[in-house]
């Protein structure tokens, strides 16, 4: 028996990204053609190209001074801290609020019950 797969869905299984970078790095080293290692590994050149082409650009973009990555991970924790900002906001003019409350009225605040002293106001008016 051969090692070769006897079909092309056990073929597809079988080429990880493992076996692509060997085979890519076979053809970038010059050992032999980007057509004789398709061959050999019975694949089309022109998948065997394709590999070759997005290895090249992963190694461009591996070996930039400042990645896109590290520029895209930036704009998401600064959304992330501006969400947080957001909310702490919302907490404190709750608290501060709520502290108005229990010096105003000189009373704590039942759960649910709610002091909207803006709401007093309007009511005053």
């Amino acid at each position: 028996m051969s090692d070769e797969p006897t079909n092309n869905a056990e073929t597809r299984k079988r080429w990880t990204a493992k076996r692509r970078s060997a085979l890519v790095i076979e053809s970038l080293r010059g050992a032999t053609t980007a057509a004789a290692a398709a061959r050999k590994h019975a694949v089309t050149v022109a998948a065997s190209e394709q590999w070759k082409e997005r290895c090249l650009s992963g190694a461009a973009k591996a070996l930039r001074s400042r990645p896109r990555d590290d520029e895209a991970l930036k704009e998401q924790e600064i959304t992330r801290l501006q969400r947080k900002l957001g909310e702490l906001v919302m907490a404190s003019d709750i608290l501060t609020e709520a502290a108005t409350c229990l010096l105003v009225r000189r009373e704590p605040l039942r759960h649910g019950a709610g002091c909207s002293l803006r709401a007093e106001r309007w009511r005053s008016r």
